[in-house]
């Protein structure tokens, strides 16, 4: 009776992970096809080809990026990242094209590398002009999600990440 008992917990048990959900089917604004899907955004210097940026992934998670770097910085929840993700798809749709390349640029990237799809807004941070004003908000309120620096700033990699 004692084995018959484990024997049933053991089956009990192990048949509860068969039952655990994919993170996709639970997440409020992206399914399966768009699981590989990240947003980034920071500054891109043309001579060097170099970028300083942040990359936001599906589950919230926020990394520093560069060439040479990557790291976890901070993670943010699911209603928040998929008002992120609406702002994104409506501007775009708004402002089709936004290519305006200078030595210094900050950009706003949108990928998917399961659908083999990607978008850059790239515009002259000195300027503020109509067309880019959509994705300038956007710039601001991604940037309103890192942390603030020690002096009050939003420093990273010695460029300031303004909301």
């Amino acid at each position: 009776m004692v084995r018959f008992s484990i024997l049933i917990l053991i089956v009990v048990l192990s048949s509860c992970s068969l039952f655990e959900k994919d993170i996709y089917e639970d997440h409020p604004c992206v399914k399966e096809a768009n699981k590989e899907l990240t947003i980034e955004w920071g500054y891109y210097l043309r001579k060097s080809n170099d970028f300083y940026a942040f990359r936001l992934n599906t589950l919230g998670e926020i990394s520093m990026v560069s060439k040479t770097k990557s790291e976890n910085l901070m993670k943010i929840d699911y209603d928040k990242f998929c008002s992120l993700y609406s702002d994104i798809n409506k501007e775009i749709l708004k402002t089709q094209t936004l290519n305006v390349p200078r030595d210094t640029n900050v950009y706003v990237l949108i990928k998917n590398e399961t659908l083999n799809y990607q978008f850059r807004a790239l515009w002259d941070p000195k300027y503020e002009t109509v067309g880019s004003e959509g994705f300038r908000a956007i710039w601001k309120s991604l940037n309103s999600n890192l942390p603030i620096d020690p002096n009050g700033k939003r420093t990273y990699f010695n460029f300031e990440f303004n909301d």
